[in-house]
């Protein structure tokens, strides 16, 4: 599917009829993410060449995406997680609905799929809370942290890509004003996490991930919700972990031959200069 995305991106960026791209699932959501289960049973035989492939692909489409010459459209309706949602970040304009639900649970894995350019431009620390927890957030709390850039009802998408299919041009100003028609103010909800920022900005910004998890423990203990004496950590601290125990991690990927750096190609519109649409 990747590949065929890549392909599809590329046609459509060198036909001039094309002025802009609609990003959007077919069915009730977004994007589920990878299939990280398959990666996992290749990486426990032994095989890393097919993750190495996979995300090799799929790096390659986000720098596509990212450098698009054309207008690109995400429709975030339904689930937006892991690659589809560091994919779908990476667009012009990202459009949510009162069914959107993102999150990026591949840090739960100890990886990252791309999350990282848009995540960490997020206010305050919320990017490192939303990477590091993997928790769900809806399109109104995208809305307000900076995620997506207009909010639509679901029963109004048809009319709207009914609309954007008739744009004749690629002027980035004129879609804006198209989909803010369609557009509507969204209320986050009162037990939204984004209304506690300030308790997750002295969560998360530590320096280490170790300072986080003390800074949450702390303070747990002061609001009473744990008890101080619930975490044992092994080993108890991060300077306490070894070469040895990070090599052991890593000892079968030394003589895979398949894992070489990406080299991406050159193109004119880079990561830094994707237009930001303004609500």
């Amino acid at each position: 599917m990747i590949s065929q995305m890549e392909k599809r991106l590329e046609d459509y960026e060198n036909d001039p009829q094309v002025k802009l791209v609609i990003l959007k699932g077919n069915g009730k959501a977004f994007c589920a993410g990878g299939d990280n289960i398959a990666i996992y049973k290749f990486l426990t035989a032994g095989d890393w060449s097919f993750g190495s492939s996979y995300f090799n692909k799929l790096f390659t489409l986000q720098y596509l995406v990212s450098t698009y010459k054309k207008p690109l459209v995400a429709i975030l309706d339904g689930v937006v997680m892991g690659g589809g949602a560091a994919v779908s970040m990476l667009a012009d304009f990202k459009i949510v609905t009162e069914n959107t639900v993102f999150s990026v649970p591949e840090g739960a894995l100890g990886s990252s799929i791309g999350d990282s350019y848009s995540l960490s431009r997020l206010p305050g620390y919320f990017g490192e809370y939303l990477a590091l927890t993997g928790v769900q957030i809806d399109g109104a709390e995208m809305i307000e942290c900076g995620l997506a850039t207009h909010f639509v009802f679901s029963k109004d998408l048809r009319p709207l890509e009914n609309a954007l299919e008739k744009v004749d041009s690629p002027d980035t100003s004129a879609i804006s004003q198209l989909i803010r028609k369609f557009m509507h103010k969204p209320n986050i909800k009162q037990h939204s996490v984004y209304n506690r920022l300030p308790t997750v900005n002295k969560c998360f910004s530590g320096e280490t991930v170790e300072d986080i998890l003390l800074s949450l423990v702390r303070i747990f203990v002061e609001e009473k919700t744990v008890n101080s004496d619930v975490y044992e950590w092994q080993p108890s601290k991060l300077e306490l972990v070894t070469k040895e125990m990070v090599d052991r991690c890593f000892d079968k990927l030394v003589n895979e031959k398949n894992l070489e750096f990406l080299i991406s190609p050159s193109r004119s519109k880079l990561v830094d200069n994707i237009v930001s649409s303004k609500l």
